[in-house]
Formats: structure tokens, C-alpha cells, sequence
């Protein structure tokens, strides 16, 4: 098996280990399905839709007891998050303490990430993004990323609201702590969430070879930030998004596999970087080998995105760890 994975396997945990070889089957069937459907949905919802169901089917056929009954929360994998009228969502802790296991292995690399972007008053901006951060005397410190797209992407003019919050906390014994959270849906901004992302996925649609394969790349690496940050769904959006990236390549014939020395899965890789283009350019270098398909030649959906779980969580979710240690609430603010 591969030394790392490229974006975190929900279903990964300790006990669904047993579902692996399942799992790759499951997950080629979503994706050659996908594939063959690519151009007859009638817009990106649609399209998004129809991965969140595939990414639902596989966890209802995973996740059953041992009398056969589907878990309950097999059903929130790929259900769209609904707006629950809070202007924020916790949705995952990373901590520097040894006795913490959720996301052990790259809590460190976040955390560094975090605090570097946090450490001194700034304020960047360019086309795509804004960046507010600061880490105070006390140890606390915010890092705000908002997108600001020029209005012709979408064309209603001005957007700009709060994408992703990193609460960080280095506390009295120099335990450091970064709380992702997630601005809450809402029936304003996320409509233009998923223009953006039909606009940025309309020209991954449009390419054709003579453009070069580096301009897909990066077209691809761009939609991949940007639904990071959206977080449609409830729960599965790393696999959504390899269905996503995986069929669009396949569909214009191009043979595509995840490369395995990061230190940080690729949905965390974006979380943690503002500029889109940065991380498309990291996308590029760093995450996908990408070849054409010889004449005659077809290639069955990737195997290895998924097979191996080391950089998985060690447990389901955050709700298995103890977060008492986080103190104050974090400062949020909307654009």
C-alpha cells in the first residue's frame, strides 16, 4: 500500500478497515457511473447532487450492524447541509497534546500552517481571496479566510463573505490547539457557492487538449479549494470531491494518480492555504501525475486514492475526544 493517502476516508475508521476491498469497488462503480453521466446533468447542482447520493449509497451499504440494519448516520454522508440558524459550525479540533488521537497524524502540520499565517496583523487580498488574521499576548488567535471573486464570475457583482475560521489557542502550558470552524449555510450565500463552483467546474467541462494538460490541472485544483471550503455536505466531502476530480479526468481520457509524500491530506492542504492559485499550483506539483491515455486504451476508476488509511482520522469525528481544554469562544466576522 501507498505510504499516505490524498484526502481522508470517512469510512476509514478502525472498524470499517474490514470494508477496504467493498469500499474500491464501490467507489470505481460511483465513479465509472459518473463518468458516463458526465455531460447530461443540467448544471452543477445537479452534478453535486448526484455524487453526494453515490457517496450515501456506499456508506448505507457499509455501514451496517451486525443484524444488517443500516446505522442512522449512514444517511448524513453526502446530505446537504441545511442552515440551522447559527452564524458558525465547529468542525474539527487539532491539538498539539500527545494524549489526543482525532487527527493526531496531522494536527502538528495544521497547526504550524495556522500559526504561521497567524503570526504577526495582516490583512492580504487579491482577486479571489481575503485574509484577516492576528495572534494576541495571550495566546489566542484568529485566522480568517473569506473569498471575494470579482462579480463575473457569478454575476450578481459584489460577494464576499467568510469561508473558513481557524480559532488557535496555545494555552498556559504551551499546548497548542486550532479549532476549524465553518461559516453555517444559509439561503443568501450559498447559492453563489455553487455558481462559483459551476463556473469554475463549466471550464474544467470546456477544455479540450490543445489548452494543455497543465491548464486542466489547474482549473481542477481550483474547484477542489473551493468546495473544500463550501462544505456542501454534512459529511463525505473528501470522497465526493475524488469522485469529482477522478471522473473529470477520466472523461477527457487522461489517466490520473495521487501522489503520496504530503504531509497534509488534500482537503486540509486547502483549508489551510487562502490564495486558490496557490494551492493549484501545489495541486499540480505536489498532489496528481496526470498522463494521456494512449488510443484504445481505457483505465478502470484509481484503486489507490483510498488505500491506505493512515492519514484518516483514528477515531469517528470529533465528538470522541475531550475539548474542555479550548477556553473563550472564537471571534468571528462576516464580509
Amino acid at each position: 500500500m501507498p505510504g499516505n493517502m490524498p484526502s481522508t476516508d470517512p469510512d476509514s475508521s478502525a472498524k470499517f478497515l474490514s470494508h477496504h476491498d467493498r469500499w474500491v469497488s464501490l467507489r470505481q462503480k460511483a465513479i465509472s457511473e459518473f463518468v458516463s453521466k458526465i455531460n447530461s446533468f443540467s448544471d452543477f447542482d445537479d452534478t453535486y447532487k448526484f455524487l453526494e447520493q453515490k457517496r450515501q449509497d456506499i456508506a448505507v451499504e457499509l455501514m451496517k450492524d451486525a443484524n444488517g440494519e443500516v446505522q442512522v448516520k449512514a444517511y448524513e454522508y453526502g446530505q446537504r447541509r441545511r442552515d440551522r440558524g447559527g452564524t458558525y459550525e465547529t468542525d474539527e479540533i487539532f491539538s498539539s497534546n500527545p494524549d489526543v488521537t482525532f487527527w493526531k497524524r496531522q494536527s502538528s502540520a495544521v497547526i504550524q500552517r495556522v500559526r504561521s499565517l497567524c503570526s504577526s496583523d495582516q490583512e492580504d487580498g487579491n482577486r479571489y481571496f481575503r485574509l484577516h488574521s492576528n495572534i494576541a499576548e495571550d495566546g489566542l488567535g484568529t485566522l480568517e479566510i473569506l473569498q471575494r471573486p470579482p462579480g463575473e464570475l457569478i454575476g450578481v457583482g459584489k460577494y464576499s463573505v467568510t469561508l473558513t475560521t481557524f480559532y488557535y489557542e496555545r494555552d498556559e502550558d504551551g499546548v497548542e490547539h486550532c479549532r476549524l470552524l465553518y461559516r453555517s449555510p444559509n439561503k443568501y450565500d450559498t447559492p453563489g457557492d455553487i455558481k462559483i463552483a459551476g463556473y469554475l467546474y463549466r471550464q474544467c467541462l470546456d477544455w479540450n487538449p490543445t489548452q494543455g494538460t497543465e491548464a486542466l490541472i489547474k482549473n481542477v485544483g481550483i474547484l477542489y479549494h473551493r468546495l473544500s471550503h463550501f462544505l456542501l455536505s454534512e459529511k463525505g466531502t473528501a470522497a465526493i470531491l475524488e469522485f469529482l476530480v477522478e471522473g473529470i479526468f477520466l472523461s477527457k481520457r487522461l489517466d490520473v494518480q495521487p501522489k503520496m509524500d504530503n504531509p497534509l491530506c488534500w482537503n486540509l492542504e486547502a483549508l489551510v492555504t487562502p490564495d486558490p492559485d496557490v494551492f493549484a499550483q501545489w495541486f499540480q506539483d505536489k498532489a496528481v501525475t496526470v498522463r494521456s491515455l494512449p488510443s484504445g486504451e481505457d483505465r478502470p476508476p484509481s484503486e489507490s486514492f483510498f488505500s491506505d488509511t493512515s492519514y484518516s482520522n483514528d477515531v469517528e469525528g470529533t465528538a470522541a475526544g475531550d475539548h474542555s481544554a479550548l477556553r473563550g469562544k472564537p471571534k468571528l466576522g462576516r464580509s
